[in-house]
């Protein structure tokens, strides 16, 4: 069998913004790629992706509620269009229950069973988000002890490895956003992935 394989360099999905501001997530770590930080510009522009920190879960609600509802009129785009990315099931559930309660129509629902058509907000986990992509994207769960999460089990040799594979997944889920992106962290407790996360690519 014969054949060749093409490699797209041009990112015709996210904004030049979002482009940016992923890379820094995995700039200087052995968690990124070249093919990953060295993109040729994106054909749009956007607004630069907002970092948020709250240890408040009702506030923590009211800015994605928020977010949504800006990114949705900004991009003249039905709210529905909007995904929000956890860590686990159990904290997308939660998202999703407390969205309704603010009037909105939203979802907890796996990868396996996701519609893209469906008219609500979808909030899946960054597993389940892999290989999708959404107008606007709110991820969630930027906290040191969920995301990383390093078990206290795991040798030493393989901490720097198991926390590269959840920079990587951290990077996937907010590249899912094509137009508009925020970030969701503590404020006592941040991810240190966000560490490194600053202006002019990241506003906070």
């Amino acid at each position: 069998m014969t054949g060749r394989t093409l490699l797209l360099k041009r990112n015709y999905r996210n904004t030049q913004q979002i482009i940016a501001a992923c890379a820094t997530i995995l700039e200087g770590t052995s968690a990124g790629d070249s093919d990953c930080l060295t993109q040729e510009p994106s054909a749009y522009h956007g607004a630069t992706p907002t970092i948020v920190l709250t240890d408040s879960i009702e506030q923590e609600s009211r800015l994605i509620h928020s977010f949504l509802m800006d990114a949705a009129k900004h991009c003249r785009l039905p709210l529905h269009g909007g995904a929000v990315l956890c860590p686990s099931a159990a904290m997308g559930k939660a998202i999703a229950q407390r969205l309704v309660k603010q009037g909105v129509e939203a979802q907890f629902v796996t990868g396996n069973e996701i519609d893209l058509n469906a008219t609500y907000i979808k909030v899946l986990t960054l597993h389940s988000a892999k290989g999708l992509e959404f107008p606007f994207v709110a991820v969630v769960g930027l906290r040191e002890g969920t995301l990383p999460h390093l078990s206290a089990e795991l040798p030493d040799d393989e901490m720097m490895t198991v926390s590269d594979e959840q920079r990587r997944l951290f990077y996937v889920g907010c590249s899912r956003a094509m137009r508009s992106l925020m970030v969701c962290g503590s404020r006592s407790n941040p991810s240190s992935f966000l560490e490194s996360l600053a202006a002019p690519d990241w506003k906070r």
